[in-house]
């Protein structure tokens, strides 16, 4: 897992990978012809008051990019908590230092933010500030809506960020106003986001997330 996370992103510690690692509950890797191609983690924090659902490390193999392998296996966590509880509010709490993953964010999740055009509600961004303030202290901005460590780490390798610009839509004003908040995501800043989780959006992100699977496509949760 570390080995496929270092191709993509520079500046990495196996260190502060594997402590990322150690906190989270959910582990998919998704594996091809015996080989990892990807994988992503999620730490799920729950109360009778609200569930969250933060996303750590994630990364998928170039070749796969719009597979929606992500977006299956996370559906599948947001169905298992909403039911559990179906009129608790949930909130999916994501970091984005490259476009491709705000837009993942953006594109499937129909109340989400920030986004172009729209403030975030006052609630969603009490649970915003509260999270990522506790977990990241003085390193986030909440004025700003980013993460600075203090030293380059994690941002994504400059051939791979080539690659999202090159996939670019003309003109897509979403993925513009993910550059212009944070102009600083090359040096691995992260934009802080958050996505309400909503049990009506699901019959359409099932039918949206209905692809096709990759051929000998085999997904091992841990």
């Amino acid at each position: 897992m570390f080995a496929l996370f270092s191709r993509y992103y520079r500046d990495v510690a196996f260190e502060t990978f594997s402590s990322d690692l150690s906190e989270k509950d959910v582990v998919w890797v998704f594996a091809q012809r015996g080989a990892v191609v990807g994988f992503t983690t999620l730490l799920v924090r729950e109360s009778e008051r609200e569930a969250l659902l933060y996303s750590g490390d994630t990364v998928l193999e170039r070749e796969l990019w719009g597979s929606k392998l992500l977006q299956r296996a996370f559906l599948r966590e947001i169905v298992r908590v909403k039911l559990r509880r179906p009129w608790r509010p949930a909130y999916w709490l994501l970091m984005s230092k490259g476009e491709r993953t705000y837009l993942m964010m953006r594109r499937n999740f129909p109340v989400s933010y920030p986004r172009a055009g729209a403030t975030a509600p006052s609630r969603l961004a009490r649970v915003m500030d509260a999270f990522y303030a506790q977990k990241f202290g003085a390193a986030y901005d909440p004025e700003r809506g980013l993460v600075r460590f203090g030293e380059r780490r994690g941002a994504v390798r400059e051939e791979h960020l080539a690659a999202q610009a090159a996939q670019r839509e003309g003109g897509d004003a979403e993925a513009a106003f993910f550059l212009k908040r944070n102009p600083e995501h090359a040096d691995g800043v992260e934009l802080a986001c958050i996505a309400e989780l909503r049990l009506r959006d699901v019959p359409w992100q099932m039918k949206k997330f209905r692809r096709p699977a990759p051929s000998r496509e085999i997904v091992l949760e841990v």
